[in-house]
C-alpha cells in the first residue's frame, strides 16, 4: 500500500510550515513539498531544511504563483502566455530550488491551482522534470511523456467541510490500493484543529503499518 502527502506553497507562511514539519517529524512520516521558487528565494537561504533530508523532499510549484488568467480557473501557465517565457520560468524555477535545497530537491512539478495549459506540458520533460502532480478532481487526462502522480484527497476539505471520520479516510486509502494515493495539504490554511487532525491521521497510518513515500520513490513506476 503506497500513499504520499503533498503540501503546497512552501515559501508562504514560514512559521506555519514549521508547525507542519514538526507534526511529520514527530510521526517519522515522509512529506513532499511543492515550493514556489521566487518566494523561497526571498525567504530561505541555501541549505535550509538540510537536516530533514530523511523526511522532506522538495519540488517545483510554479514560478511566482501568479494568476495570469483573466476569467475561469486561475492559472499561472495560461495558454495565452509566451512559450519561451514559460520555458524560461520553468527552467529557472528548477534551478533556483536546486540551488536552495540541494539535498532535498527532486525534479517534479506541481502547477499552482493544479492547472497548466496543455500546450506547455511537453516543456516539462524537455527541461528535466520527471513527475507532474496535479489533482484527480482537476485532471481528467494524464499528461503525455511524463509520469503523472496526482492527489485525490484534500485533507482540509475532508475535515472542515465533509466531516469524514479518520476511519473513512483510511478506507479510501485501502480502496485505492495498489494505486498510489495522494493526500493534499496547504499549511497556510491550517489551524490548530487541522494540525491535531493530521497528527491523529499519521498515528493511525503508523498503527495500520501504512508507509508514506517521496515522489522519487515512484519515479519510473506505473501510476
Amino acid at each position: 500500500m503506497k500513499i504520499f502527502f503533498r503540501d503546497d506553497d512552501l515559501g508562504w507562511d514560514t512559521q506555519r510550515f514549521q508547525m507542519l514539519l514538526q507534526v511529520f517529524l514527530k510521526n517519522n512520516t515522509k512529506l513532499n513539498v511543492a515550493a514556489i521558487p521566487k518566494i523561497c528565494q526571498e525567504n530561505y537561504v541555501k541549505g535550509t531544511f538540510a537536516d530533514y533530508a530523511e523526511l522532506l523532499q522538495i519540488h517545483t510549484h510554479g514560478y511566482a504563483h501568479i494568476n495570469w488568467k483573466a476569467t475561469g480557473k486561475r492559472c499561472e501557465f495560461d495558454e495565452h502566455r509566451s512559450l519561451e517565457v514559460v520555458r524560461t520560468e520553468l527552467t529557472q524555477g528548477m534551478t533556483l530550488l536546486q540551488e536552495l535545497f540541494p539535498l532535498l530537491y527532486f525534479p517534479a512539478f506541481t502547477p499552482p491551482w493544479n492547472n497548466i495549459a496543455a500546450r506547455f506540458l511537453p516543456l516539462l520533460p524537455q527541461i528535466g522534470y520527471r513527475i507532474l502532480s496535479r489533482s484527480t478532481a482537476s485532471n481528467q487526462i494524464p499528461a503525455p511523456e511524463i509520469q503523472n502522480l496526482d492527489v485525490s484527497i484534500n485533507l482540509h476539505s475532508v475535515r472542515q467541510k465533509l466531516q469524514i471520520p479518520l476511519n473513512v479516510v483510511l478506507e479510501k486509502i485501502k480502496l485505492d490500493y495498489p494505486k498510489p494515493l495522494g493526500i493534499l495539504l496547504h499549511h497556510t490554511m491550517m489551524d490548530d484543529l487541522d494540525f491535531a487532525f493530521l497528527d491523529q491521521l499519521l498515528k493511525l497510518l503508523a498503527k495500520e503499518h501504512i508507509s508514506t513515500h517521496f515522489f522519487s520513490e515512484f519515479a519510473n513506476e506505473p501510476t
